[in-house]
């Protein structure tokens, strides 16, 4: 389900959320698609809260930030495992509540699918070589950059601008593990 929430056109923003009288005047659209799910555990919690030298003192914004930069990771992969452009794949992600994990949705960005991810699921070594080349990609092939670059995670389509992303922190935390 994709929400919109407003919308910038010719200079102005224009918010459809009114919230007088209890009325929420929200624009959205329902996506039958293809696609898949990761999971990640409730201990994510207790890891975020472990991890030093951030400048994020809250746990909770350190696991959405560790879930967001996992999210680019793999998108920023799904063009060269599939073949198709980065703009036909869209993602979602929810931390759950009370510390309960968090969970990242991956889908082609077309009704029915386009068959992107139906063709990485086909092939078991297909996506084992794209998680291997999300764990090297989450180093940065030029200047090795903590939060994400053109060269590397840096999406143009992220919904939050590329803000909260850092490799560093993905990569502490432990929770994306090079394949053998």
């Amino acid at each position: 389900i994709d929400v919109v929430y407003g919308m910038q056109m010719g200079g102005f923003l224009d918010h459809w959320i009114t919230g007088e009288k209890g009325e929420n005047h929200v624009l959205g659209r329902m996506l039958d698609t293809q696609g898949f799910m990761i999971t990640i555990r409730d201990s994510i919690l207790e890891t975020a809260a472990g991890l030093t030298g951030f400048g994020v003192e809250e746990a909770q914004d350190k696991v959405n930030i560790i879930v967001h930069t996992l999210e680019h990771a793999i998108r920023s992969m799904l063009p060269s495992s599939t073949g198709l452009e980065e703009k036909k794949f869209e993602a979602s992600y929810e931390i759950l509540e009370e510390g309960k994990g968090a969970r990242i949705f991956l889908f082609d960005n077309e009704v029915g699918g386009h068959g992107g991810f139906a063709t990485l699921m086909s092939n078991a070594d297909r996506f084992s070589r794209m998680i291997e080349s999300v764990y090297r990609q989450t180093g940065c092939p030029i200047r090795d950059c903590n939060f994400g670059c053109e060269h590397c995670i840096f999406l143009r389509t992220c919904g939050q601008i590329n803000r909260r992303i850092n490799r560093r922190m993905l990569l502490d935390s432990g929770i994306l593990q090079q394949q053998m």
